[in-house]
């Protein structure tokens, strides 16, 4: 990590089985839950393994959870101990998350022995400096079982409340191999990262697939597009992952004669940023953009082969060997017609290679498994050639005018435009309940933006003219959940509010629906 301190993977299994003998000196046992939240870094990934070599269940859990909901997070696991960094002691203690805790694990960081007195006076009856914990003998072995849980990591809760996903330790192997296979990840490679390690991206898509690789891993605490290029460089990273936006936050960057990257060999995405693709392979390198679609929960059941060619919008195809995949309506769980979308519901062909559930939540985990099939809550389309095609999530989904609405496809529209820097679409019920669903996107532009009438009318050339936007709202900044997935929720509970713009009491008419209203008349007769 730069700034910090390097470790090969046969140190990190030296001081994971120090930390984990000490834990067992300290009482903790096979199954007991352990906490861990902080910023990326070596000691955390060395916590992590510490709890392979017990038999504890890991329990990663943003360090961006406040209040009731960090409480309600850790009062969900009952965990026995917690690893933490200094900064957040304070929150855990006003949040009243650390009541029944008995022992708290402190990272480095500033004012860490001002944080251990809090600790102490808060109740906690063990506060350690976790790197202490390497005094101890090694413990031997691996006590865990394929079948038995290994860690619950929380959803993002875009649409709800986080659930805990149980997820076995065959789970976890098997979630990483996938992505080393579709990466080609080999000893040869060096891994970017910079997402949060909390996430299951940061633990199966690039930590434990290094492991399996022998890979070389290079960590930074979080991701800055105006580093990106910089941090590749420095690193001789031949392989990066980007989510969502990304790929058009660092495109949107001023461009240097610097930006070519020659190591850089595979950028694995999700979604892929279709509107600038071609044009950042050219400025800034990268032979394969890769992507593939999962879940904490199911693993990966959509790839795309290393290098393939692949249609536009596109994630994969289905990796049959060890899924059964059917799309059907998420309201009646029927099979809709070939070409049509519906909602992702899955089996796999063998057990235990992906998750048993939500952690203490029978009622989520019946209502996810009904029917017999996991119900995945995303939307897709199958083409004839066997590529599958994210539309949405089924609560964002948009139906208006009779037509199903993508707003993934809006938000791609508005993100090609220039001052643009977030979008999220969403739906919202009409004023006439008689009437159809209306679209609201909510836009974070730069300065010097172009008027709300200009917006409607670029976004009108790329779009179906029922797809364009009714209602735009500019934001300075989106709602987002710790993990940074935008909380759609939020804007659609919001709704028209005063700083809305209305297209149609402003008075826009598009060209398209003048064409539609004419050839409608010309049909009547």
């Amino acid at each position: 990590m730069p700034g910090g301190r390097s470790v090969t993977f046969r140190q990190a299994e030296d001081e994971a089985r120090r930390v984990a003998g000490s834990w067992s000196a300290h009482g903790l046992e096979k199954g007991d839950r352990l906490v861990i939240m902080g910023e990326s870094s070596v000691d955390y990934v060395i916590a992590w393994f510490a709890t392979a070599c017990l038999g504890l269940v890991e329990v990663p859990i943003s360090p961006y959870y406040r209040g009731d909901g960090l409480r309600r997070l850790v009062a969900n696991v009952a965990p026995a101990a917690v690893c933490c960094d200094p900064a957040l002691v304070d929150e855990f203690i006003d949040s009243g998350a650390v009541g029944g805790i008995d022992a708290v694990y402190l990272f480095d960081g500033t004012e860490r022995d001002a944080a251990a007195q809090k600790l102490v006076v808060a109740g906690v009856g063990r506060v350690e400096r976790f790197e202490d914990l390497l005094s101890s003998e090694r413990l031997e072995g691996h006590p865990r079982e394929y079948h038995e849980l290994a860690s619950v990591l929380y959803t993002s809760g875009t649409t709800g409340l986080p659930k805990g996903v149980r997820m076995p330790e065959a789970q976890l192997y098997f979630f990483s191999n996938q992505f080393l296979s579709y990466e080609e990840l080999t000893e040869r490679d060096i891994y970017l990262h910079d997402k949060p390690m909390y996430t299951s991206l940061a633990h199966f898509h690039v930590v434990y697939a290094c492991l399996i690789a022998a890979a070389q891993l290079v960590m930074y605490d979080r991701f800055s597009a105006t580093l990106w290029v910089d941090r590749v460089r420095a690193s001789g990273a031949t392989i990066v992952v980007l989510l969502g936006e990304m790929m058009d936050f660092i495109y949107k960057q001023p461009k240097t004669p610097h930006d070519f990257l020659p190591d850089l060999r595979c950028v694995s995405c999700g979604p892929t940023s279709w509107g600038v693709v071609d044009e950042f392979k050219s400025r800034f390198g990268g032979q394969v953009i890769a992507e593939a679609y999962g879940q904490t929960e199911i693993s990966v059941p959509l790839m795309t082969p290393y290098g393939a060619d692949r249609p536009e919008g596109a994630c994969g195809l289905l990796v049959d060997d060890w899924f059964e995949v059917r799309l059907a309506d998420p309201e009646t769980d029927e099979e809709v017609p070939a070409g049509s979308v519906g909602e992702m519901q899955l089996r796999t062909h063998r057990s235990w290679t992906m998750c048993d559930g939500y952690y203490m939540e029978p009622v989520a985990t019946a209502e996810a498994r009904r029917n017999l099939w996991f119900h995945t809550g995303d939307m897709f389309r199958r083409d004839d050639e066997g590529w599958y095609y994210f539309i949405d999530r089924s609560r964002d989904a948009i139906r208006r005018r009779g037509q199903f609405i993508s707003s993934r496809e809006i938000e791609e529209v508005f993100l090609s435009h220039p001052a643009v820097l977030a979008v999220a679409a969403v739906s919202l019920p009409p004023p006439d309940p008689s009437e159809s669903d209306e679209v609201l996107a909510a836009i974070v532009v730069a300065d010097g933006a172009p008027s709300d009438e200009e917006f409607i009318h670029y976004v009108a050339r790329h779009l179906p003219y029922y797809s364009v936007p009714r209602y735009l709202r500019r934001m300075t900044d989106l709602p987002v959940t710790p993990t940074g997935k935008v909380r759609k929720v939020e804007i659609r509970d919001e709704g028209v509010t005063e700083n809305v713009w209305d297209r149609q009491t402003s008075g826009v008419v598009l060209d398209q629906e003048i064409t539609v209203t004419q050839t409608r008349k010309n049909r009547a007769f």
